[in-house]
């Protein structure tokens, strides 16, 4: 529904990304080389020319690579009827060498401040989400326990994002949620992790 943000980055030396997490989607094409995504709990990922993947909000994650690496990052907001069709977990997938053209094109186009570029940006990501729905087969991922309440959670972080200057208490978000505050925090711990 949104772009938030994109980058096209060609690094040349080696690249670390401290782990962190967000409260939207994040989809990295890999263009040239390789990199290695460090994953919370789960195994690092390395990609390739090609590669591409899908990081759901709520995921820690980051970037630790030695070698050079040129690629296109993302971060959009998905509209909330296509959350369960994405899934909770990491996904990777492979991107066409057309497609791969098109992020291409993209970032040159991004680089010299075109107009439209915003546009373009979503026309690209609504490609790519399309080609990973297509090596999907249409089946909807998997969902692990909590991922119920990572859909409720996502639009409550953007509220608390939006308008700080509420007292954002755990009794309070927990109330909008409908859950008991003790509950709400043991999610809340098992899926951020503080």
């Amino acid at each position: 529904t949104e772009v938030v943000w994109f980058d096209y980055s060609e690094i040349s030396s080696g690249h670390q990304n401290i782990s962190h997490l967000h409260h939207f989607h994040q989809l990295d094409v890999v263009l040239d080389g390789e990199f290695s995504l460090t994953l919370g709990g789960q195994a690092d990922q390395v990609g390739k020319a090609g590669d591409a993947w899908i990081i759901p909000p709520l995921i820690w994650h980051g970037v630790n690579c030695s070698k050079p690496f040129r690629w296109c990052s993302f971060k959009f907001h998905l509209a909330p009827q296509l959350w369960p069709v994405f899934g909770t977990a990491f996904q990777k997938f492979t991107v066409s060498d057309h497609l791969r053209d098109c992020v291409e094109a993209l970032g040159k186009r991004n680089s010299i401040q075109m107009p439209l570029a915003g546009e373009h940006a979503a026309a690209v990501i609504s490609l790519c989400l399309i080609e990973f729905f297509d090596q999907r087969g249409g089946h909807q991922s998997e969902e692990d326990h909590l991922g119920e309440f990572r859909y409720v959670l996502w639009p409550l972080l953007e509220k608390v994002q939006f308008d700080p200057s509420i007292r954002w208490s755990v009794a309070r978000m927990a109330e909008i949620l409908g859950l008991s505050p003790d509950h709400f925090s043991r999610c809340f711990q098992a899926i951020i992790g503080q």
